[in-house]
């Protein structure tokens, strides 16, 4: 019997603003900033194109965030896995956890 592999949503890309530090009303640290995913389209003749980049709130809490302060900043590569809250008015937040 085969078991089956954990995975989780990622994504793949660079930081777009300086990430900024808060304290939630909780008093939990809260970091985030808005990241770049770049993409791809296949032509038919097995060439590939760049399209428009797609851009998104990464947000971290807790330890992580508390962890990970001054780790990153602004044009930095990231991969981020997480769960993915939507939003009204196409806003879309990764949450790193």
């Amino acid at each position: 019997m085969s078991e089956s592999i954990p995975t989780r949503e990622s994504l793949a890309g660079f930081i777009v603003t300086e990430p900024r530090r808060v304290t939630t009303a909780a008093g939990r640290y809260r970091r985030s900033a808005r990241v770049g995913v770049e993409h791809w389209r296949a032509a038919l003749d097995g060439t590939h194109t760049e399209a428009e980049p797609s851009f998104h709130t990464l947000a971290l809490y807790g330890r992580l965030a508390a962890g990970l302060m001054g780790e990153f900043h602004k044009g930095e590569r990231l991969v981020a896995a997480g769960h993915t809250r939507a939003y009204p008015i196409d806003r879309v937040a990764v949450m790193a956890s």
